[in-house]
């Protein structure tokens, strides 16, 4: 079954984006490096990939180095698997990319306010 998710934190930036959406559905067998969407107790729900396989339980990482998560130090059990990821729909990277150009616009902006007062001419604080 198909189930549709979105996204939380930069854990796994830049594979995946806070308030991406993403399609997960059950598979029988995971593999080293698929993304999957567990439920955790103590950690709620979570996306990561698989770093590697014992046999009934998964080592998580996510993909952002400067990122750590607690449920990633220890083994997570297969039982609380919910699914593997399918498909992305990258909504975060569009707002994500749009407040960064509005902020280089304004930083840009900041500097010729600041020569106009030096120059004596009227601008907005």
């Amino acid at each position: 079954m198909l189930k549709v998710y979105r996204v939380t934190g930069d854990s796994m930036f830049p594979t995946l984006s806070h308030d991406d959406i993403f399609f997960a559905y059950k598979k029988k067998k995971v593999s080293t490096g698929d993304i999957v969407v567990m439920q955790i107790p103590f950690f709620g729900r979570i996306v990561k990939r698989v770093k590697s396989l014992d046999n009934d339980s998964y080592i998580l990482a996510g993909d952002n180095p400067s990122e750590q998560s607690s449920c990633c130090s220890s083994p997570q059990s297969n039982k609380y698997m919910i699914g593997t990821l399918l498909f992305t729909l990258k909504t975060g990277c569009i707002i994500r990319h749009k407040s960064s150009w509005m902020r280089k616009l304004k930083q840009v902006k900041r500097p010729f306010q600041t020569w106009r007062v030096l120059r004596g001419g009227n601008a907005k604080p």
